[in-house]
């Protein structure tokens, strides 16, 4: 399917028409006033890529059908001015890429250059039409950009131009003349319609939307759609204005309508930070504008009912009638978040049990300190006030906008002032620094909304006559000199910036408020680190249900052997097979164990007990792969194998021992000639800071190696939870041990990147091992696009098995080619509940015996 209307776009995923395509079609479904649109799906993106950056003549032909259906859905709507007939051209991603894609106004703005020609510019003003960003009058404008031309279907556009300029062959005669001039008007129109879809789809190709992309590990070639829609206009007089709007406040979580306008402006003004007026709160709009005030509201509180999630909206008002052009889920501070939870609850809408699963998981560690003082010794003062745009608090360096920041690594934790900060110029800044402050902007811009999703503080619009220096290396705050690397601290809450070093508090009530969710947590949900990346899933209660039942049903006596058997829930392709006998059953053990060679498989038995653990120390064998192995393995007393663990018979001597496990592992593991293709790897998380932790070793497939490395020897990745799109994930961070780098000397930057993991793996193309840097990539996207997902559905069965089972790592093992292409990649073990008992027994110790010695 390449084109769709809103209507029929309303029970399609984001992955096919984008997020904001989905958006528009759910506004439209509500009979919301919504512009007529059809949209050009993800399909047509990977045509147009096929066919090497082009639109095909079929493919021109339909988008030109479509053209006529949306001009006659203009021309039959009362509620709009089609006088000239102009449209926009937005991009919709599935993946929220806040101001980083393009999206054109004004196209066919063509069109009112040739009326304008023909009726002359007063008149075309005094039928009230707007100057729009192409000017509709600037025929000079439009002669040189289409001139430059060639159409997809090879027609003369200097000759297009020609004839929409009025300069007519006379020897045609005037019903002739008439027919031509609408031809080429509707030619020309389609040409530029095309050339806009053209540069949408090409804007998913700019480096600032590769790095975005690379750093999430999305796909190398995530299709985006396209939106053509009919224009409204925010600048076709002082009683039109364009805006963002809140459902309710996202610092707070406040019940009311917030959001910034502009009067007599377009959308690009107000979430640009360009436009030198400052944006008005939306609340100075019931008193100008109380009409359309009243609509916005009544409209903000049928979004917030439908989605069940707190909207972002942009809006745009056209001689005083309201027009949605987007909405979108929109990332809460943790105090509005929890907020929002009590609001729903305590108004009967959410059950405490929904309030958990549709609230961010971190809140309860995020709010755990949220108000700030002066720290002891240290000297502050107010040094800016302004409007917050994302919560957070940031202590650093103060530092302002460098040229090139690839020249120019940032301080840790750094606080950045700058004119204004843009995310197709700025993302690595707002990477790599902890809070920021503009000039110019608003909490409305992509810049903040983009913040928001990172989690960083933002304020802007600051009072206090800022001066950034031209030269030198200081900034001046009225009277007050503050230069650079010295330390501030910036409130994104409150909107505040001070010199010196403020210390977080607990703030007051916030403490209540938090006991009560974690209250609704312990009841209705889970305990474990992994809620963070929670997300709702069909298979959700499913997999916890049978994690339950193996526990409630064991079989074995160990918790080692009931670990193998809950493993068995990872899908086959996934899993190093494992089974469990009886330590008696002599027989079925020798079955398996022959069963497996004869499949192909080197043997690894493990022994299980019932005694205290100790971490996993106890015998095991690897590489037994013939009859004859499997013989001297188990009937032999003096069997020694590949490591001092002894055999079966051996094993038997220990009355704790209930039960054996045979492992069939991959032929090579544990030969010395095959160490540098093998791998191991853990899988964690975070619960404060929230983050999924891959940590990797390479040139070994002893996970006991991985224990003791040391920090050079070790692969780390950080993966955020990215709350709006838990199926994408956020930031994906490798921070790799110096035993991997190619150069002896990195250089400060990448040292610093290193620290931070502010780097992605395309970045570290030829500074890190080639073989190394790409087993790691190839992990990180199996763990996050393949294992994310059902079957596997990784969070879920995690937060199941640590639950119900305190098991809160992965652990698995690995082999790739000399290229770094990776061979296999299976789960092995699961660990934490052995841990978990070896802590307690060992606190248990200590309690007993009354010394107070740890």
């Amino acid at each position: 399917m390449l084109c769709v209307s809103l209507i029929e776009a309303v029970d399609m995923t984001s992955d096919l028409v984008g997020g904001k395509g989905a958006g528009l079609a759910k506004l439209n479904q509500m009979g919301l006033p919504v512009p007529p649109a059809f949209i050009l799906t993800t399909h047509v993106y990977n045509r147009w890529m096929d066919a090497d950056f082009a639109i095909d003549d079929d493919l021109r032909t339909l988008i030109a059908e479509w053209l006529v259906k949306l001009k006659s859905q203009a021309n039959t709507s009362n509620s709009l001015n089609t006088e000239p007939f102009v449209v926009s051209v937005r991009s919709s991603p599935p993946v929220s890429m806040p101001g980083m894609l393009s999206s054109i106004l004004n196209v066919g703005a063509a069109q009112g250059a040739a009326q304008g020609a023909a009726q002359g510019a007063a008149q075309g003003a005094a039928q009230g039409l707007p100057k729009l960003e192409h000017d509709l009058f600037d025929r000079q404008h439009f002669t040189d950009v289409l001139r430059s031309r060639r159409t997809a279907s090879n027609v003369d556009t200097t000759q297009n131009v020609a004839v929409r300029s009025g300069q007519v062959d006379e020897d045609l005669d005037a019903s002739s003349r008439k027919t031509l001039r609408v031809t080429r008007l509707e030619q020309a129109f389609i040409d530029e319609v095309m050339t806009c879809i053209d540069t949408v789809f090409r804007s998913s190709t700019r480096m600032n939307v590769v790095e975005f992309s690379n750093q999430r590990l999305l796909d190398e070639r995530m299709p985006i759609a396209a939106i053509v829609q009919v224009m409204v206009c925010g600048n076709r007089s002082d009683e039109s204005a364009s805006g963002v709007l809140w459902t309710r406040d996202v610092q707070t979580g406040e019940e009311s309508c917030t959001g910034t306008y502009l009067v007599n402006a377009q959308g690009p003004q107000v979430v640009s930070s360009m436009d030198t007026r400052a944006p008005r709160p939306l609340f100075e709009m019931r008193v100008d504008w109380p009409d359309v005030y009243e609509t916005l509201s009544r409209i903000a509180g049928r979004l917030e009912a439908t989605f069940e999630r707190v909207q972002e909206v942009e809006f745009t008002v056209d001689q005083q009638r309201v027009w949605l052009l987007q909405t979108r889920d929109v990332s809460l501070s943790p105090l509005a978040s929890l907020r929002y939870a009590y609001s729903k609850v305590d108004s009967g809408e959410w059950t405490p049990a929904q309030a958990v699963l549709r609230t961010r998981s971190d809140i309860v560690p995020c709010l755990a300190s949220r108000m700030v003082s002066p720290a002891l010794g240290s000297p502050t003062s107010v040094l800016a006030e302004g409007v917050p745009a994302s919560g957070g608090i940031a202590i650093g360096p103060l530092v302002t906008k460098p040229d090139d920041i690839s020249y120019f690594p940032m301080p840790e934790n750094a606080v950045l002032i700058a004119d204004y900060i843009s995310p197709q110029d700025d993302f690595d800044l707002m990477n790599a620094c902890a809070g920021f402050v503009s000039i110019r902007g608003g909490p409305g811009t992509h810049t903040a909304s983009l913040l928001r999703k990172l989690g960083k503080p933002y304020v802007v619009i600051l009072d206090g006559g800022i001066s950034l220096p031209r030269s030198g290396s200081f900034v001046q705050f009225g009277p007050n000199k503050v230069h650079e690397g010295e330390t501030v601290t910036l409130v994104g809450n409150r909107g505040e910036l001070f010199r010196g070093e403020l210390e977080e508090l607990d703030g007051a009530g916030v403490q209540e408020q938090v006991e009560r969710f974690a209250d609704w947590v312990r009841s209705h949900g889970s305990l474990s680190s992994w809620q963070v990346f929670n997300y709702p899933s069909q298979n959700a209660h499913e997999i916890r249900n049978t994690v339950g039942s193996i526990l409630a049903h064991r079989v074995w006596k160990s918790d080692k052997a009931l670990i193998a058997g809950l493993l068995g829930l990872v899908p086959e392709e996934w899993r190093i097979k494992q089974e469990v006998f009886s330590v008696g059953d002599h027989d079925a053990i020798r079955s398996a164990m022959l069963a497996g060679i004869e499949a192909g498989f080197w043997i690894g038995p493990k022994v299980c007990r019932v005694a205290s653990p100790h971490l996993g120390n106890g015998p095991w064998q690897t590489g037994i792969k013939t009859a004859d192995e499997v013989d001297a393995f188990l009937y032999d007393p003096t069997y020694v194998g590949r490591g001092p663990h002894g055999g079966y018979v051996d094993w038997r001597r220990d009355p704790a021992l209930t039960e054996i496990v045979v492992v069939f592992d991959p032929p090579g593991k544990g030969e010395p000639e095959f160490n540098a293709q093998h791998f191991v790897c853990t899988l964690s998380c975070v619960s404060s800071p929230a983050q999924l932790q891959i940590t990797l070793m390479l040139g070994t497939s002893r996970l006991r190696s991985l224990e003791s490395a040391s920090p050079r020897e070790v692969i780390l990745i950080r993966v955020e939870p990215d709350y709006l799109h838990p199926q994408y994930l956020g930031l994906v961070r490798p921070i790799v041990g110096s035993d991997y780098w190619t150069s002896p000397t990195p250089g400060r930057l990448a040292e610093v990147a290193m620290s931070r993991g502010d780097w992605s793996f395309s970045r570290l193309r030829g500074l890190v091992d080639d073989r190394s840097l790409t087993i790691a990539e190839q992990v990180t996207r199996i763990v996050t696009k393949i294992l994310w997902r059902d079957p596997f559905d990784l969070p879920h069965y995690m937060i199941a098995l640590d639950d119900e089972f305190a098991l809160d790592t992965l652990e698995f093992q690995g082999r790739a080619d000399e290229g770094g292409g990776i061979v296999f990649f299976r789960v092995f073990d699961a660990k934490g509940h052995e841990e978990q008992v070896f802590v307690d027994n060992n606190w248990s110790s200590i309690a007993n015996r009354g010394d107070g010695r740890a």
